[in-house]
């Protein structure tokens, strides 16, 4: 906050002079009128106001919880694409902000601190400061009877803990598109489920909406949390869950003679699938969820390193083909985090869903026709229409403001664009440029700047 009043041009309204001592005769009262504020200006306290309701707005947490002294990322988990969504809402909401450098929003940490340079660049003000009240005659102070404190009233309504981990595990089988069934407490958020911090806020959030009387969650105690067990227990403690009766034990049954057990083969499943159906089906779902074009896609290719996929978006693609082939069954995230290929995700689904080959066709004869020579490629695109394509999917795809970029700004160090926007970004640049062919994933990567994309 403190940082984005600096850019805002925000300067501090003078101070009000000190009301004059009373002579011993009375004096006519002075009439302290303060500086006008700028036409259409607006004042510190008004981008901080504005600041908490976008973050709120933007990561799930309730407003009451935020303080202007919390850390973005520490105390937050906003990351940089976060991050860019917020300042281009405070953009939005104050057409002041003029000037706004991404390189400078990289460096700030806390909400003070971007809340003064927004203020700077938006011409923000400090509001007058009321005229102080003249001092009363001291008076004999009324002795202070104490009463102690009422006791607190039982919790109306109260849950269980159970019922917050039942809300929980449904929470974030929402958020992550994991099946509930598959989820177990003592899963880690992280390591096991791979969520990052801000699906982590995403969850929180929908879990204090989900249960209104979570009261008093610190974020930073949040963050030290790993497993569903420990934030489900954390959660029912600021929600004053109690744990459910215990049910009377059953009573055990004398022991009967077994029968014996006639193993039958299982039968195989109606409606299997092939390996190949199962390879199609992950190609296709990958090309929903990144933006590449399926023809681009190889079942060698790596998911993270060829593919910019990280646990977040593998998440959303393993929900996906579950949703797809409701055969698939047993998945464990514990292995599917250890797969890298295509082709090793699509072998451990097409295990799962027990898909069998395909027969394989008898080969066709193969006929020998000569490639026809390629034509020349009729409404070619000039390098400043490729170059004002980017810029334009840049600004859809990060709510920076068009004339803020530049040809030479790095991609991750100063836009804040990671693996994920990337994938994004090209998607629509080929779908903007039809005549794009080829693009490597792998080329793509290594690249830095825009100019360098531009030209490639």
């Amino acid at each position: 906050a403190e940082y984005i009043s600096g850019k805002a041009g925000a300067t501090s309204a003078p101070a009000a002079a000190p009301a004059p001592a009373a002579a011993p005769v009375a004096a006519a009262p002075v009439q302290e009128t303060a500086a006008p504020a700028a036409a259409g200006g607006v004042t510190n306290a008004e981008i901080e106001a504005s600041l908490l309701e976008v973050i709120a707005e933007k990561t799930g947490y309730p407003a009451e919880m935020l303080e202007m002294g919390m850390d973005m990322e520490a105390d937050l988990g906003i990351d940089s694409i976060k991050r860019v969504e917020i300042f281009g809402a405070m953009t939005e909401a104050n057409p002041s902000v003029q000037g706004v450098d991404p390189q400078e929003l990289a460096e700030l940490r806390t909400l003070a601190q971007i809340a003064e340079y927004i203020s700077g660049k938006a011409g923000a003000t400090s509001a007058p400061a009321a005229a102080p009240a003249p001092a009363a005659a001291p008076v004999a102070a009324a002795p202070v009877v104490e009463t102690p404190a009422p006791a607190p009233a039982p919790t109306s309504g109260g849950v269980t803990n159970a019922e917050i981990e039942a809300s929980l595990l449904e929470v974030i089988a929402e958020k992550t598109g994991y099946p509930a069934e598959m989820l177990e407490m003592g899963m880690d958020m992280e390591a096991d489920l791979g969520i990052d911090s801000i699906k982590r806020v995403e969850i929180f959030g929908a879990m204090t909406e989900a249960n209104p009387s979570v009261q008093g969650v610190d974020p930073q105690e949040l963050a030290e949390l790993r497993t569903l067990a420990q934030i489900a227990e954390y959660i029912s403690g600021k929600a004053g869950a109690t744990s459910a009766p215990a049910a009377a034990p059953a009573p055990v049954a004398a022991p009967v003679a077994a029968t014996p057990v006639v193993e039958t083969p299982a039968p195989a499943a109606a409606g299997g699938v092939t390996n190949a159906e199962i390879e199609a089906s992950l190609l296709e779902v990958i090309a929903e969820k990144t933006g590449y074009p399926s023809e681009m896609l190889e079942m060698g290719m790596d998911m993270e390193a060829d593919l910019g996929i990280d646990s977040i978006k593998r998440v959303e693609i393993f929900g996906a083909m579950t949703e797809a082939n409701p055969s698939v069954q047993g998945v464990d995230p514990q292995e599917l985090a250890e797969l890298r290929t295509l082709a090793q995700i699509a072998e451990y689904i097409s295990g799962k869903a027990g898909a069998t080959s395909a027969p394989a066709a008898a080969p066709a004869p193969v006929a020998e026709t000569p490639a026809p020579a390629a034509a020349p490629t009729s409404g070619g695109v000039t390098n400043a229409e490729i170059e004002a394509s980017l810029l334009e999917v840049i600004a859809e795809k990060t709510g920076y403001p068009a004339e803020m970029l530049e040809m030479g700004m790095d991609m991750e160090a100063d836009l804040g664009i990671d693996s994920i926007k990337r994938v994004e970004i090209f998607g629509a640049m080929t779908e903007a440029n039809p005549s794009v062919q080829g693009v490597d994933p792998q080329e793509l990567a290594e690249l830095r700047t825009l100019a360098q994309i531009a030209e490639y």
